[in-house]
């Protein structure tokens, strides 16, 4: 049932519209002050609050910031004056609903409850909806990089297996001789270390699949996760076009270095800005293309720089980059999601994605908040 808080302090004016609001089958509260108003709105979050400005201990605009402060809560709240002094635009400036001069018609408040009752109703299911659609855009864009990804993932996979039981053959082999010792056991040992390195890359790549996989969670669900992890887990899954692409990759970065968030996340906002570089690198020609992942503190924050050896995004469609559907790639080779939904989820982190514009190479930086 939708509740009104009056505030005034005139109890006449309060016992009048609790009697017409309550035959219209609303709950209501009354408060005297400001102060008396704060503590029933913190206790019982009333729908709509109808306000005077002038009063005592705290007054109509005191109150009103005091109840802006908290985001989650959006009742509708009007306004009553007697002082011509309050304008129209001072009351929308506070994030008040609608200003009624003393004396008021009731059937003036009560449509206004009705009218802007209604509208806010509308904007809570209108911004709703569009936390599902960005909910269902980030989940959809994972399935899209997988699919994307999964061909060249499979036969690098595939690549690592190979090689595992072909050597785990010849090491047999070599262990069945009996003659030349010693060059028997030194091929062991060096068999023995590409079997252990190609392993531990198979076991790292699935390791990143399940990461890139999982479902994006709660905020109480967020993990202090080491930076270094979330990075080579992303370079992982891409070993196979950088290879193709002949790319080279340095990454700086201390193990000691954690931030708090949703791993499978940020894993995705790393993906799309180094498929970004080995996209652009790959209509390059030059024997010297490389990516640099550079990690420092800056103050309170984290700062993860991506450089590759492009010569930097063109001047014209800066401003633009970072616009949803907006790609400078051919038809069939990107979506134009990338950019906009990586800023989307660093902010959803309360962290920054920015081109750095005084670089001559291409780079980006994401930023967290240290933890």
């Amino acid at each position: 049932m939708t509740s009104i808080l009056i505030v005034d302090d005139e109890e006449m004016i309060c016992t009048y519209l609790e009697m017409h609001f309550r035959n219209e089958g609303y709950t209501t509260y009354s408060a005297q002050n400001g102060l008396e108003g704060i503590k029933i709105c913190q206790e019982h979050f009333p729908n709509i609050i109808i306000s005077d400005i002038k009063m005592p201990k705290c007054d109509g605009v005191q109150f009103i910031q005091q109840i802006k402060e908290n985001k989650d809560y959006n009742p509708v709240i009007f306004y009553m004056t007697a002082y011509s002094d309050v304008t129209i635009g001072t009351a929308y400036d506070l994030g008040v609903d609608a200003l009624f001069k003393k004396p008021f018609q009731m059937k003036d408040i009560l449509g206004g409850i009705k009218k802007f009752s209604k509208i806010k109703e509308e904007h809570g299911q209108i911004e709703e909806q569009k936390k599902i659609n960005e909910i269902k855009t980030s989940e959809n864009a994972q399935l899209t990089l997988l699919a994307e990804l999964s061909t060249g993932i499979s036969h690098n996979i595939n690549n690592h297996i190979s090689y595992i039981t072909t050597s785990s053959y010849v090491l047999k082999k070599y262990l069945e001789k009996e003659n030349d010792e010693n060059d028997k056991y030194a091929k062991m040992i060096q068999i023995s270390e590409k079997i252990h390195a190609h392993a531990l890359m198979t076991y790292r790549i699935v390791k990143s699949m399940k990461m890139l996989a999982r479902k994006n969670h709660s905020e109480d669900e967020k993990e202090n996760v080491c930076l270094m992890s979330i990075i080579q887990s992303s370079i992982d899954l891409l070993e196979e076009n950088l290879k193709l692409g002949m790319i080279k990759y340095i990454i700086n970065c201390d193990n000691d270095i954690y931030i708090k968030c949703f791993p499978e996340q940020i894993m995705q906002v790393f993906l799309n800005l180094l498929q970004n570089s080995c996209d652009a690198l790959s209509s390059i020609e030059s024997p010297d293309k490389w990516i640099h992942i550079d990690v420092c503190k800056n103050g309170h924050n984290i700062e993860i720089a991506f450089t590759d050896s492009g010569c930097g995004v063109p001047e014209n469609v800066r401003n633009r980059i970072m616009d949803p559907f907006f790609t400078t790639k051919d038809r069939g080779k990107g979506t134009g999601v990338g950019l906009s939904l990586s800023k989307r989820i660093l902010e959803a982190h309360e962290g920054t994605l920015s081109l750095d514009e005084s670089s001559k190479n291409t780079r980006f930086v994401a930023s967290f908040k240290s933890t």
